[in-house]
């Protein structure tokens, strides 16, 4: 993520031109970056368990993400997903750390092993770009993901099944900044229309 060329390279071709690197002093080349598409398996039994939790709930089911719990810059208000959660078909399932806003069923999420097992029987994910996004597109399921400080498509394999939205009218998204210059604390980047997401999520 220090590569210099970050804003315009994927994260397959960095990830198999730094390995090349590394590997050369033993002879090793794994030749050309790549377009992996990554995979995980969940149990089949594990799945029904989590869909038997879950079957009171009207379907589709959709997931979100709220925040990155580290980058402000990775982060949307829970005003925002309030409202867009109140715009947006099926039932929607709570994944942030902290208390769910209005419209959310809240999972209390705490352990990363339960998202895992929670995405795999999700109808849709809507995430900013952090470690659930990444998990949802390797099991296989359609993500509605936030462009802020990184752009989704650098991220994401281009055999995922996603769609990108983005706050409107900035000029500078996809900074790969874990800061954000113009505002620490609250990000303009932040400001992603609750109606924007839901538009996506119910397209999707």
């Amino acid at each position: 993520e220090r590569d210099p060329g970050r804003r315009l390279k994927t994260f397959w071709r960095m990830f198999v031109e730094k390995a090349n690197e590394q590997l050369s002093g033993i002879g090793i080349n794994l030749g050309a970056p790549l377009n992996c598409k990554p995979h995980i398996d969940v149990e089949k039994g594990e799945r029904e368990i989590i869909k038997n939790q879950f079957k009171n709930y009207a379907k589709p089911w959709v997931f979100v993400c709220p925040r990155s719990n580290t980058y402000a810059v990775r982060q949307v208000p829970d005003w925002i997903w309030r409202d867009a959660a109140a715009h947006t078909l099926g039932t929607k399932f709570w994944l942030g750390t902290t208390p769910a806003p209005q419209n959310f069923i809240d999972l209390h999420a705490q352990h990363f092993d339960h998202i895992i097992l929670w995405l795999s029987v999700a109808d849709l994910l809507v995430s900013v770009d952090t470690g659930p996004m990444h998990v949802a597109a390797a099991l296989g399921v359609p993500v509605v993901a936030i462009n802020q400080s990184s752009a989704p498509p650098l991220h994401l394999n281009d055999q995922n099944d996603f769609t990108e939205v983005a706050p409107p009218g900035l000029d500078c998204l996809n900074c790969q900044q874990n800061v954000c210059p113009k505002n620490s604390w609250l990000p303009p980047c932040q400001n992603v229309p609750p109606e924007t997401i839901a538009a996506a999520a119910n397209w999707k």
